[in-house]
């Protein structure tokens, strides 16, 4: 019977380990467009997309949701989400963070649970106190009364671009 002396299993095991080490003789790994796409795209649904343009509507009236929703819709470059009440408003905003909010009067204490997102507060009658909320950490803009849809389209879009939603007049608060 023959055994293998030591001398020629370490040879044996140092050859087997520098296959295995990685020096020389891995192939680098080959890139696949399909699959970068794929890792993209669950990434994107997993971490939610931080370029993504999401307008959160709050409003419990169907007519003002479907009013505004649908005008910022029209833009191409924002995402809407609709809210009847602020318990969805809060459900929804879990799910897509939103950059800018439009806010119905009446769900107005959605402002107080999304501190750092601009907002847009439409209103009739708006108490000063809803407008100077010292926890808000983000610019609020107030259209009080009838506007024009596109004075909420044009403010919509400065927040969106991070601006503070003030177009050069007195119908904005922050």
């Amino acid at each position: 019977m023959s055994l293998v002396s030591s001398s020629s299993f370490q040879a044996s095991v140092n050859q087997s380990s520098a296959h295995f080490s990685g020096d020389d003789h891995r192939r680098p790994p080959v890139r696949s467009e399909q699959v970068s796409l794929e890792v993209a795209l669950l990434a994107s649904e997993s971490l939610g997309d931080a370029n993504a343009r999401v307008a959160l509507v709050v409003a419990s009236d169907p007519d003002v949701r479907a009013y505004v929703s649908d005008s910022l819709r029209q833009r191409a470059t924002v995402d809407v989400v609709v809210a009847g009440s602020v318990a969805s408003a809060l459900d929804a905003a879990a799910q897509a963070t939103p950059r800018v909010l439009v806010v119905a009067h009446a769900e107005r204490a959605v402002l107080r649970h999304l501190p750092a997102v601009p907002a847009v507060l439409l209103s009739d009658d708006t108490a000063i106190s809803d407008t100077t909320d010292a926890r808000r950490l983000a610019p609020l803009v107030v259209l009080r009364g009838a506007f024009r849809m596109q004075r909420l389209l044009d403010v919509a879009a400065s927040l969106l671009a991070g601006g503070d939603g003030t177009l050069g007049d007195n119908r904005t608060t922050r």
